[in-house]
C-alpha cells in the first residue's frame, strides 16, 4: 500500500520542486538582463551571428582547394638526378605561388618525414592544373 503510492507523491514532489527552481532562476536571470539592458533580441542575433560564422569558416577551410582556383589534375613520376630536397624539386616542377601546397603534396604522397631524400631514386609529384 505504501510502496507505489509513496513513491509517486515522492516523485510529483521532486518534479513540482524543480519546475519551481526552474521558474525562480528563469525569472532572476531575465531580471538581470533587464537590468543591464540586455534582451533576449539581442541574445538571439548575436547566436544567430556567430552560429552563421563558424559555419562560414568550416564550409570555406573544408574545401578551400575549390576556392584557390587549382586542383590536382594527375600525379606523374620523375625521377631524381642531382635534387637534394623537395624544395629544389618544387622549385623546377611548379610554379612559385604552389610551392608549399607541392611540397606537402609530395611528402604526403611519397610518406616523406622530412625534406630531404635518403636512397630515393623516383619521386610521385603532382600536376597542379586551374579549373
Amino acid at each position: 500500500m505504501f510502496g507505489s503510492n509513496m513513491y509517486t507523491n515522492i516523485r510529483s514532489f521532486e518534479v513540482i520542486y524543480v519546475e519551481i527552481f526552474i521558474e525562480k532562476f528563469l525569472k532572476r536571470g531575465v531580471a538581470i538582463m533587464k537590468a543591464q539592458g540586455i534582451s533576449f533580441k539581442k541574445i538571439a542575433l548575436s547566436s544567430m551571428i556567430f552560429f552563421v560564422s563558424v559555419l562560414v569558416l568550416f564550409a570555406f577551410y573544408s574545401s578551400k582547394d575549390k576556392f584557390t582556383g587549382f586542383d590536382t589534375i594527375k600525379y606523374m613520376q620523375i625521377q631524381l638526378s642531382n635534387e637534394t630536397n623537395v624544395t629544389q624539386v618544387a622549385e623546377k616542377y611548379t610554379e612559385p605561388e604552389n610551392i608549399d601546397r607541392f611540397i606537402a603534396e609530395v611528402k604526403r604522397i611519397n610518406g616523406l618525414q622530412s625534406s630531404g631524400f635518403s636512397d630515393k631514386t623516383n619521386l610521385i609529384i603532382p600536376v597542379f592544373g586551374t579549373n
